[in-house]
């Protein structure tokens, strides 16, 4: 997901029904370890928004423990397009939210840097 292992992962079985209640998953094969992401469509407004749940299975750790859903706003600027992400964390379940955010502000800064090139 973006971050400097990118282009070392093997991906596996994808699954993506891109609808409201649609459900995704894919398999990533990372260092010999199967990770797996998966959730579902909450609300898809083209070409301006989009919500889902968010899941990692597998891996060293589940980093989303506590992550509800991901909201994301796409925001026309000029000749780009500026992505502004929302994480709803439930307090009940993680026990500290820093490291979801730290996680997703990496992925977000790694996805930057990707699409600069």
């Amino acid at each position: 997901m973006f971050g400097p292992h990118v282009g070392d992962d093997d991906l596996g079985d994808m699954r993506n029904e891109v609808r409201p209640g649609g459900q995704y998953s894919y398999d990533v094969y990372r260092n010999g370890a199967l990770i797996n992401f998966s959730g579902h469509y909450e609300a898809i407004d083209r070409p301006n928004s989009l919500k889902f749940s968010w899941s990692e299975s597998g891996g060293a750790i589940n980093q989303s423990v506590g992550l509800k859903y991901i909201s994301l706003k796409l925001i026309p600027l000029g000749e780009k397009t500026q992505l502004k992400l929302s994480l709803e964390i439930d307090q009940n379940e993680a026990e500290d939210p820093r490291p979801i955010k730290e996680l997703w502000a990496l992925r977000c800064k790694m996805l930057a840097s990707k699409l600069e090139q």
